[in-house]
């Protein structure tokens, strides 16, 4: 998967929104840091999780 395939998918954006989440909540201490981190951690893993997945060569 090249960048411009990574950047049309939705699950690359959902997981740069919840990384964005997260680092807002870390700023505003709204949710306490360990929701945050969670959900920077959830972010990063599906994006790569996702491309994994595709290289595999899973059928979907």
């Amino acid at each position: 998967m090249n960048f411009k395939d990574l950047i049309r998918s939705k699950t690359f954006w959902a997981g740069v929104a919840s990384i964005v989440a997260g680092i807002e909540g870390i700023f505003t201490g709204v949710p306490d840091m360990g929701q945050s981190i969670m959900l920077i951690v959830g972010g990063f893993m599906a994006i790569f999780l996702r491309q994994a997945v595709e290289k595999s060569g899973v059928p979907k």
